[in-house]
């Protein structure tokens, strides 16, 4: 279902995102101004994208604002995740000593 307003399915770069408040900015590929994203456009769900990201998503203007603002927001297609890699914001950098 397409939201009314909807103008264009663009491309972009996920910049900023704050998981305490559910919302974060996206650069479109194209050079236009940031782009407000809510958690509620993430098809995907929360931890479905994450900083620095490539994502596709449709450009709509909020009823009540009038501003711009992102919405069908999801990882770009294109984009692959390598093998054991996670969506999730946890890092896989820390190491577990066992001893025997």
């Amino acid at each position: 279902m397409t939201n009314k307003g909807e103008r264009w399915f663009g491309a972009g770069v996920l910049l900023r995102w704050r998981k305490d408040g559910g919302f974060g900015f996206i650069k479109p590929s194209d050079g236009g101004a940031d782009v407000f994203c809510h958690v509620s456009q993430l098809r995907h769900g929360e931890g479905s994208i994450k900083e620095g990201d490539k994502v596709r998503f449709s450009l709509t203007q909020d009823g009540v604002s009038g501003k711009r603002m992102a919405s069908n927001v999801m990882l770009d297609p294109g984009t692959r995740l390598s093998p054991g890699s996670s969506r999730s914001s946890s890092s896989s950098s820390s190491s577990t000593t066992t001893t025997s």
